[in-house]
């Protein structure tokens, strides 16, 4: 009867019910709330989409055209080829992923990984500065998108969603994760909106460098809010968001 009576009360943590309003009445389901909703708006912020949207016309602008110019001549197909090329180790980064997400942890991660995306991020801005014709402008920029792409995925890629669905109460789940969801939906609007109007007003480079800017409050954002969730039972994480 105990049980029965605590399980109709929302748990521990207070709040009756799963749905939304449940949600906001349960201590747990808040803070695991917030930590999803942060995470997915700092994965957006940093600009993932933006730089995915927008790789061929970031490319040619850093004059990848010179890599390739023993190929084509064409600047739009150099961006592209370019692109191919930076993206296509995205896929086995993917599955060496599965493999650490388990390993080393969901927080290890995203500590490890969003240094790294700052970096690449900041090597991008910094092609730009480079002489205008250096095949090493081209270079830099190419390898600063790969390594961001790769690294994307193995850690501020799957790993919001994926604390997301271990992270709140049984009974607040659907609703923790529909918020979670539509807050990276909406992030990635704001984002790819903005990107051409910030690249149009302050020049590519100024945008690269305010990605990099979110990145750092990504990973102190990580070190302050974001639990280990790898290992730990339903129970253990309700205890620990309490």
């Amino acid at each position: 009867k105990e049980k029965k009576n605590k399980s109709m009360s929302g748990g521990e943590g207070g709040g009756g019910g799963g749905g939304f309003v449940g949600m906001l009445k349960s201590k747990p389901a808040r803070k695991a709330a917030f930590v999803c909703v942060m995470l997915q708006a700092l994965q957006q912020m940093c600009g993932i989409n933006a730089i995915v949207y927008f790789t061929p016309t970031i490319l040619r602008e850093a004059g990848v055209s010179t890599l390739f110019s023993q190929v084509t001549s064409n600047g739009d197909a150099a961006s592209m080829l370019s692109t191919v090329i930076a993206y296509t180790p995205k896929i086995p980064a993917l599955l060496m992923a599965m493999k650490l997400m388990d390993e080393l942890g969901r927080r290890e991660l995203l500590t490890r990984g969003i240094p790294m995306m700052g970096a690449s991020l900041f090597g991008l801005a910094m092609a730009f500065m480079m002489a205008e014709g250096s095949p090493l402008r081209g270079l830099l920029a190419v390898a600063s998108v790969m390594t961001y792409g790769v690294v994307f995925v193995m850690s501020l890629g799957p790993i919001p969603s994926i604390i997301s669905s271990e992270i709140f109460p049984a009974e607040h789940r659907a609703a923790g994760m529909s918020v979670s969801v539509s807050a990276q939906w909406a992030f990635n609007a704001l984002v790819s909106t903005a990107f051409p109007i910030l690249q149009h007003r302050l020049g590519t480079q100024a945008v690269l460098y305010l990605f990099t800017g979110v990145c750092v409050l990504a990973q102190l954002f990580t070190l302050a809010f974001v639990p280990e969730t790898k290992g730990k039972t339903m129970e253990e994480m309700e205890e620990l968001m309490s």
